[in-house]
């Protein structure tokens, strides 16, 4: 599976630019035998005057109408999403009147400052058979620490998972088992010439990595390259404005639980089994079954009146 990249644009200093990186994956059921995948990506700059504009690039073309900012809604919804997403107490400073808002401990202290994106912050260009992501950081930045959080919608990210029928025929009429495969920044997954643009001087040194898995309840995890830090139920309540921010036409119920995997790396590999109602399937096991049952019927009533004959 090919990888993300993230790089920003050439620096002066020698020093490597800090952030930290949340990343939130989400599968959630549509239908039977349905789900809407998308993305989230959270970045906290440490310093963002030395930082004029921040790269992505996305293994598969995306438009404008993909992205959706979710700082606003953070802000408007403050009360229990901030801390949910952060998993801190924390705080809104100030009125929102701008697009930079102010986040603070309960002791006052500043942690950084969420940033709304304009559609006119976000330049996307084709590159390598993917699409790179320019975004615009502001050009009068009165705060040193800013967080931006977005999300990547788009049936693309279909892409990052491979779906197999167990080996058992009555299972594979069921269920379904399905390989999910991420990562950021693996060179060994990127094209050669986007390689070559990320140099020294763009890398970024990314402290903290997060990422969270995050399903209905009804999927069963199997296993992963590596056990998961910690899991948790999201509370229906606060998530619901959050989660259908883009989702059009999407039939949130707040009787459906959702459970997310956390690792605090971001290179992941993940199987999990989910059910699959698969009619085909079933009504060949079916006729299968039907089949062995008239068989052995027969080959029964043919034992018996063969041991009659011969034997009684």
């Amino acid at each position: 599976m090919k990888s993300l990249a993230i790089w920003h644009q050439e620096s002066d200093s020698e020093e490597k630019n800090e952030i930290d990186l949340h990343i939130n994956f989400w599968k959630l059921p549509v239908k039977k035998n349905e789900f809407n995948r998308f993305l989230d990506i959270g970045i906290k700059i440490y310093d963002t005057k030395k930082i004029k504009k921040i790269f992505l690039y996305i293994p598969f073309i995306i438009q404008k109408d993909n992205i959706h900012d979710l700082g606003e809604i953070i802000v408007k919804n403050h009360d229990g999403l901030l801390n949910a997403i952060f998993n801190e107490s924390y705080k809104i400073k100030g009125g929102y009147t701008s697009n930079y808002h102010e986040i603070t401990d309960e002791s006052g202290a500043e942690i950084t400052n969420i940033y709304f994106l304009e559609k006119d912050d976000i330049l996307l260009e084709p590159m390598y058979f993917g699409t790179k992501v320019t975004i615009e950081l502001p050009k009068n930045v009165v705060k040193q620490k800013t967080y931006i959080r977005f999300r990547i919608q788009t049936k693309e990210l279909d892409r990052f998972s491979i779906e197999q029928s167990p080996i058992s025929i009555f299972n594979s009429a069921f269920t379904k088992m399905e390989i999910f495969d991420f990562r950021i920044n693996s060179f060994r997954h990127l094209p050669n010439k986007l390689i070559e643009q990320i140099t020294e001087k763009s890398k970024f040194s990314i402290n903290t990595r997060n990422f969270f898995y995050i399903c209905s309840y009804k999927e069963n995890y199997i296993l992963s390259h590596k056990p998961f830090n910690n899991t948790r139920q999201l509370e229906p309540n606060i998530w619901k404005p959050y989660i259908k921010i883009g989702q059009n036409n999407f039939k949130y119920s707040e009787d459906e639980t959702f459970i997310a995997y956390h690792w605090k790396q971001t290179d992941i590999l993940i199987k999990t089994e989910f059910e699959h109602n698969n009619w085909a399937t079933i009504f060949k096991y079916t006729a299968y079954l039907s089949l062995f049952t008239v068989v052995m019927s027969l080959l029964s009533n043919y034992i018996f009146l063969f041991l009659k004959d011969n034997f009684l």
